[in-house]
């Protein structure tokens, strides 16, 4: 079996690997998508970040360049490499914050209208957990962080939504299957 890329979701590469299994029987392929999985296991690890003092113009330059929609905000970890989560900066943010605002590009720095209060997902989080806590706090996005608060990885609701939706899809297939009778494989217990 295959493994995700550095910039290729989880999420994504699961629904990829059950999507390359349609042809077999779902029952065969094994466990659902997210089945024990983490927010580790779902999350980017190529997360584009940026520091308080950048300018905003540069910071949306940035996100058109990587075709992100949040750059997490960094600044340096006691351990040498290691980024510790300070904030989070949206296109929404950028859009009320400095457009709506007719703030200046040059002089309006991401710390001035980034997001501080992050809500942020630990390594360990359990995926079935993320949808609840993104929709509880109303996020998008949730930075992924490990037990010093170092950045790992960022997880968003379209990666948790993907996975979701392919083991609804799975669960379509058994159903469609066992009515049919084309498929008489156990369901393997966990």
């Amino acid at each position: 079996m295959s493994t995700p890329t550095s910039t290729q979701s989880c999420a994504a590469f699961y629904a990829a690997q059950h999507a390359a299994a349609r042809g077999t029987s779902r029952l065969a392929a094994g466990p659902l998508p997210f089945h024990g999985a983490t927010a580790l296991d779902v999350c980017t690890r190529d997360v584009v970040t940026c520091d308080a003092g950048m300018q905003v113009g540069e910071a949306a330059r940035l996100m058109r360049k990587h075709d992100v929609g949040a750059l997490v905000v960094v600044v340096e970890a006691p351990a040498p490499g290691r980024h510790v989560v300070a904030g989070l900066l949206t296109d929404r943010d950028l859009a009320v914050g400095v457009v709506a605002m007719e703030r200046d590009l040059q002089s309006t720095r991401v710390g001035d209208v980034m997001r501080a209060d992050v809500v942020s997902a630990r390594a360990d989080d359990p995926v079935a957990s993320l949808l609840s806590l993104m929709r509880h706090k109303r996020v998008r996005r949730l930075p992924v962080t490990g037990p010093e608060g170092e950045l790992l990885g960022i997880v968003t609701m379209d990666d948790v939504l993907a996975g979701v939706a392919e083991q609804v899809h799975a669960l379509a297939d058994v159903a469609a299957a066992a009515r049919h009778g084309t498929d008489t494989s156990p369901v393997p217990s966990h």
